[in-house]
């Protein structure tokens, strides 16, 4: 929020003239609640020291970790009065909940470079830049005012040559770049150069609660799991594992022990032995065993499982347990499977495994093995030439879901096989022209 003090003067007037005048007729007056918990992600620290030491330092106060790429965190640079923006930087990997992201100039200092997380090869910021943290198109925190060629404060608190650190009651960010800006209201100043509470904040709105498990993979309820996958198991802090601190028990092959690699944050199980085609698997990560690395040591509040099932194999024509190419395409805008290997069958509809055209195939699902969905496509494009093929023929194929331009396909095909024919058909829609304009 930015500085009206005007506006702030007379809100805080009429808010003790409310409270004397209810106290005045024997109610009770509420007291204005502290926050009690971060209200997302926001800019904790600016460097604009001299020469290249130059650093901004982002805060995660949404109480989970976030995948910074899959959620497409960037900052945005906007240099002297332009409007458009100069550089962007895009941010990734694993931001856990309490934990903070910095993105320095790479010829900057060893001390800030020692905390980096990005070390951008672009000219970086000056004292009269905007700045802008964005989700998507969404504004999360701003530093200056987009389209204003100015340094931006007054007196030892400035945007030019300070340290400017987020004042401890700040809980959430100014997601307003196109307002007046005035550091004092927000930042606490420090003399150029200052880099020694870079790499960490501690806003009182901070909230310690236990730790726990942000994703797995394989997630919860996969389908045709690689016999030989590595489990990464992801938490939302930083995290130390002692003991028997997690269990994998499959109905076909049992129990398997495991190497385990990374931490603290992610971890990766390599199992004994590979698992059994078909077979289901549960893993159990137990919550006593499991502690936070932060301030107050706590446990995760209960044991967390999930299950996959491992790849079924490739199988015989007609068996039934190949993947239903709805299930593959899903009745979202990508594959719920991607990434996967799976086995499909289907009517070959389209020919093109010259490479002069697209290098494979159309499969349709049989009319008997269709769902109900209209959402979910039952069609799906084979990108292979290892056999050929042609309209009318039931291919059963073992391959990579992928996403290619937008749409899903089997790739990496490592077993395929032209099923004898009885009497398959599939559903040919009708349509009728001329279509009805929108």
């Amino acid at each position: 929020m930015k500085s009206k003090s005007v506006r702030l003067s007379i809100v805080f007037l009429l808010i003790s003239l409310t409270a004397v005048f209810i106290a005045a007729i024997g109610q009770i007056a509420p007291a204005i609640a502290s926050p009690t918990s971060c209200s997302g992600v926001f800019i904790s620290e600016y460097i604009e020291g001299s020469s290249n030491n130059k650093a901004i330092e982002i805060y995660n106060g949404t109480g989970v970790a976030i995948d910074l790429a899959a959620e497409d965190y960037k900052v945005v640079y906007y240099h002297n009065d332009g409007l458009d923006p100069t550089y962007t930087d895009t941010l990734s990997g694993i931001l856990t909940n309490g934990d903070v992201y910095v993105i320095a100039d790479d010829d900057a200092a060893a001390a800030i470079l020692a905390e980096a997380d990005l070390t951008p090869t672009h000219s970086f910021f000056n004292g009269d830049d905007a700045i802008v943290l964005k989700k998507g198109n969404e504004v999360l925190d701003s530093i200056g005012k987009i389209g204003e060629y100015i340094v931006w404060g007054s007196g030892s608190n400035t945007t030019k040559d300070h340290t400017l650190r987020r004042k401890a009651s700040i809980s959430q960010g100014d997601t307003n770049p196109d307002d007046a800006f005035d550091p004092a209201t927000e930042w606490d100043a420090y003399a150029k150069d200052t880099f020694d509470g870079l790499g960490s904040h501690a806003p009182t709105c901070y909230v310690d609660d236990p730790p726990s498990v942000f994703s797995t993979n394989p997630e919860n309820n996969s389908i045709n799991v690689a016999l030989d996958k590595n489990i990464t198991i992801n938490f939302q802090e930083n995290v130390t594992v002692t003991g028997s601190w997690y269990n994998i028990s499959c109905n076909t092959s049992g129990n398997h022990s495991a190497s385990v690699t990374g931490g603290p944050v992610s971890f990766i199980l390599d199992p004994d032995s590979d698992f059994s085609a078909g077979e289901l698997c549960d893993v159990t990560i137990y919550a006593a065993q499991v502690t936070d690395q932060d301030g107050t040591p706590d446990n995760m509040a209960s044991d967390y499982a999930f299950s996959f099932n491992a790849f079924i194999g490739f199988g015989t024509c007609g068996d039934g347990n190949e993947t239903a190419i709805s299930a593959v395409q899903g009745n979202g805008s990508s594959s719920p499977i991607t990434g996967n290997t799976v086995v499909i069958e289907g009517i070959v509809v389209g020919e093109y495994q010259s490479t002069s055209h697209l290098s494979g195939f159309f499969l349709q699902e049989e009319s008997v093995d269709e769902d109900t969905d209209p959402d979910t496509s039952e069609g799906i494009f084979v990108y292979t030439t290892t056999m050929d093929v042609s309209p009318g023929d039931v291919v059963r194929v073992q391959g990579d879901v992928k996403e290619q331009y937008g749409l899903t396909e089997i790739t990496d095909v490592t077993e395929m096989q032209i099923c004898p024919s009885v009497g398959e058909s599939i559903a040919v829609p009708n349509v009728n022209l001329p279509f009805t304009s929108s």
